[in-house]
């Protein structure tokens, strides 16, 4: 159950990606003209959106699923070894393991780029939302 759970937690953090990532790509354009008419030259060779678009949002999605599942298999060996709640989650140890991993994803993100865009720290929260609360929520 907890596998099924984290693999539709990974779902939706797959969608969550798909949108912020769309936003991101959007901003990164405006900031830098010639990455958008790169990409839009790769993009004009291959004839059709759709091609690059399809494949790409099925790739997202399954990996992210895929991700999902294992932290799922994560939460099970969370909940048998070290059990109890807290924080508004079914498994304290858990959430706070997830969410000190978006912690340090942030710092990464803050020492990479010097100022982190809002999409970043949307996906970051996202990110520590879907499998730190929801996935224990949705396995129990």
């Amino acid at each position: 159950m907890e596998v099924l759970a984290g693999f539709i937690s990974g779902f939706v953090m797959g969608m969550a990606f798909i949108g912020l990532g769309s936003l991101m790509l959007i901003s990164l354009w405006s900031r830098h003209p010639i990455m958008g008419v790169l990409v839009r030259g790769w993009i004009a060779e291959r004839r059709s959106l759709v091609t690059l678009v399809v494949p790409l949002a099925s790739f997202i999605i399954l990996g992210w699923g895929s991700l999902g599942a294992l932290m799922g298999l994560f939460y099970y060996l969370a909940v048998e070894l070290v059990p109890g709640g807290g924080l508004g989650s079914p498994n304290l140890k858990f959430t706070l393991a997830v969410a000190i991993f978006a912690a340090m994803l942030t710092g990464a993100l803050f020492l990479i780029q010097r100022r982190a865009r809002w999409e970043s720290l949307a996906l970051l929260l996202s990110f520590a939302g879907i499998f730190g609360w929801f996935l224990p929520w949705l396995a129990s």
